[in-house]
């Protein structure tokens, strides 16, 4: 029997869940950040949840959408448009952690960016994550978005893998960028970020 799936925008309501989906997104990396970002004493969940409890920002409920099963929520989509051109200028004022993130960001102007996408693991291989996909992909046409646009771990060749290639891109590039590589930390051993690109097809499904 096929599982019943509701794909909604989120709501306020739901900020707990997207604390936790983002770092299953981020494969820890936002656990990390927010460890170095959070006051004194708040825990690495609150500050998710408090981020994600904002009315602006990227990482915002606002950019949400989430799909649910049986009243739960399984999985979700953050996203938007980034701005063309982006602007760098108050880099260095922003914290160093994050600041590679931006550097990639910049590479893909205009993009509809893919900021998380992430199931949990109990509601996998429902083809949750692909239908997401579609709905990122509306949502870039919406906004006249030229592509869509994910950053992924230098190390996670099959993170697009889910992407189907004939309805979301005629061609594809990826950016390697020394300069805006991560540096590595204990935790989790990262060695760089690689920015994966993909190309809208045409508003009437051509490929």
């Amino acid at each position: 029997m096929e599982t019943a799936v509701l794909f909604r925008p989120a709501t306020k309501a739901d900020t707990s869940a997207l604390a936790v989906l983002v770092d299953i997104a981020g494969e820890g990396m936002p656990a990390h950040m927010s460890s170095a970002l959070a006051a004194p004493g708040q825990s690495i969940l609150e500050f998710g949840r408090e981020r994600a409890t904002r009315d602006t920002g990227g990482f915002s409920w606002k950019n949400a959408v989430v799909a649910e099963v049986r009243g739960e929520v399984a999985a979700s989509l953050v996203g938007y448009r980034l701005d063309d051109p982006y602007d760098l200028g108050a880099l260095a004022e922003m914290p160093p952690i994050v600041q590679p993130l931006l550097k990639l960001e910049a590479k893909a102007p205009g993009s509809w960016y893919v900021n998380v996408l992430a199931t949990f693991p109990e509601f996998r291989r429902l083809g949750i994550a692909a239908k997401l996909l579609e709905i990122a992909e509306s949502k870039g046409r919406e906004v006249d978005a030229p592509a869509l646009s994910v950053i992924v771990g230098s190390w996670n060749e099959t993170a697009c893998a889910p992407l189907p290639p004939r309805r979301l891109c005629r061609s594809r590039h990826r950016v390697r960028d020394p300069v805006s590589r991560i540096s590595p930390h204990r935790r989790l051993g990262l060695n760089g970020k690689v920015a994966h690109e993909r190309h809208l097809t045409e508003k009437h499904g051509q490929t």
